[in-house]
């Protein structure tokens, strides 16, 4: 029996409803999902944005976790709250940049932000990141390149089943059509970053896409097996599906349709499942997923139940850059037979 990982990426990042304040409320979350994650053998991957680097609270814990291996931190570009700035009001925000994307910016304004990004989160928590996630998905070529000449083993801005181009920054729309992209890790082209790239047309990072669920094949312009077998599930769980879906805990359902979508999911051909949310999210009042302690607990009951799920599966939890370092040696071995 061949060995699987949940991967579980956080987008850590400014509450929601405050991205003008950089308010950090949610971060208080920690404490909570430390003892869940501790609870059920997880390692997280904190991808951070720039605030939560300037906040000394959250760098104190977050890198306590670190040092003791219980989590990895990794890079989310948020170009709104990254210096430098055009201009930045009282709380180190860019208002006019609120909701951008980091693949709209000129090549000038991109290199400088993410550059700053790494080398202070290099600093605020002695280690360079080795992960990066795109905000508001925004991945372009040219991250992916930044990337691998910096060092990182791993992007994780592809969502599987998932069309983002319809979707504005300032002035331009996400790039990004991932319908078509592998739903499980790979080497990216470095002409089409949505597919897998050939020997000599690949990226050297890894790939890692947030997980997705495929839906009614009517709605979610699916016909495969998988799909029909997936929506007969949520059919059967009284769930009606009309879109894909990622895997999150986010979505509005019963704690136990979760399970047993997480069942489902662990229970396939995959070796490697990718969870994500966003730290606001797992905090009363700072997402509107969890805009109220009745969304938030229900969120909560679903992360949980997947958890548990994923550890009945024998699943081991393991951090983005740990999955990609499993992902090269099984890759290896490949190679070497």
């Amino acid at each position: 029996m061949k060995n699987k990982y949940l991967i579980i990426s956080i987008d850590t990042e400014v509450d929601w409803f405050d991205k003008a304040t950089n308010r950090l409320e949610n971060l208080k979350c920690l404490d909570t999902l430390t003892s869940l994650f501790d609870r059920y053998g997880m390692k997280p991957t904190y991808l951070v944005t720039y605030e939560v680097t300037q906040n000394e609270r959250a760098v104190k814990k977050l890198k306590g976790l670190q040092d003791s291996g219980r989590c990895e931190i990794g890079s989310h570009l948020h170009v709104w709250s990254t210096p430098p700035f055009k201009n930045q009001n009282n709380f180190g925000v860019d208002e006019e940049m609120i909701e951008g994307i980091q693949s709209e910016l000129d090549d000038n304004v991109f290199y400088a932000k993410i550059e700053t990004l790494h080398e202070t989160i290099g600093n605020s928590f002695g280690r360079y990141p080795t992960s990066h996630r795109a905000g508001r998905w925004g991945i372009d070529e040219r991250t992916i390149e930044w990337l691998s000449r910096n060092n990182y083993l791993v992007d994780s801005s592809i969502c599987p089943l998932t069309d983002w181009t319809k979707e504005k920054g300032i002035s331009k729309n996400i790039r990004v059509n991932s319908m078509e992209a592998p739903n499980h890790p790979y080497r990216p082209s470095m002409t089409d970053i949505t597919k897998k790239g050939g020997e000599n047309n690949a990226f050297d990072l890894l790939e890692i896409p947030v997980t997705a669920i495929p839906a009614n094949p009517i709605f979610g312009n699916y016909s495969t097996k998988t799909s029909k077998k997936v929506n007969s599930l949520f059919k059967g769980l009284g769930f009606r599906v009309h879109k894909n879906i990622l895997f999150r805990p986010s979505h509005r359902m019963p704690s136990v349709t979760f399970r047993k979508i997480s069942e489902h999911l662990f229970g396939g051909n995959g070796t490697f499942f990718n969870m994500m949310f966003h730290s606001n999210e797992t905090h009363s009042g700072t997402s509107p997923y969890s805009k109220n302690m009745r969304r938030y607990s229900s969120l909560m009951k679903r992360l949980e139940a997947s958890l548990k799920a994923a550890a009945a599966a024998g699943l081991k939890g393991v951090t983005l850059s740990e999955a990609a370092t499993i992902f090269n040696e099984q890759e290896n071995l490949r190679d070497n037979k």
